[in-house]
């Protein structure tokens, strides 16, 4: 995992602001996400809406 982990932080700034893939940062962090916990997590519940829960 640690080898994983060097791989990422390596690429990452390809997919910062300026970077040559920066139109797929998102993918990138949902990617990194997925892979490895984030250092800060949710105190509470998730929030998720649907096509029902929507502001008015």
């Amino acid at each position: 995992m640690k080898a994983l982990r060097k791989y990422i932080d390596r690429i990452k700034p390809n997919f910062q602001e300026g970077g040559r893939f920066h139109a797929f940062r998102s993918l990138f962090d949902g990617i990194e996400t997925f892979l490895f916990v984030p250092d800060e997590t949710s105190k509470s519940g998730a929030h998720i809406h649907d096509s029902i829960d929507s502001k008015r």
